[in-house]
C-alpha cells in the first residue's frame, strides 16, 4: 500500500478458520457517554 497508495484486503476461503467462541468482555476503546458533546454554531450556518 505504501509504494502505491492503493488499499488491500486480506481474502480467505470460507471454512479455512477454526470456530472461536467470542467473550463478552465489553467493547474495547469505547466509552460511555453520560452527556452530549457541546456544539457551537456559526452565524449563517446552515443546519
Amino acid at each position: 500500500m505504501d509504494s502505491t497508495g492503493r488499499p488491500y484486503a486480506l481474502v480467505m476461503q470460507k471454512g479455512s478458520v477454526a470456530p472461536y467462541e467470542l467473550k463478552k468482555t465489553g467493547l474495547s476503546g469505547a466509552r460511555s457517554v453520560s452527556q452530549p458533546a457541546q456544539v457551537q454554531r456559526c452565524d449563517g450556518e446552515r443546519v
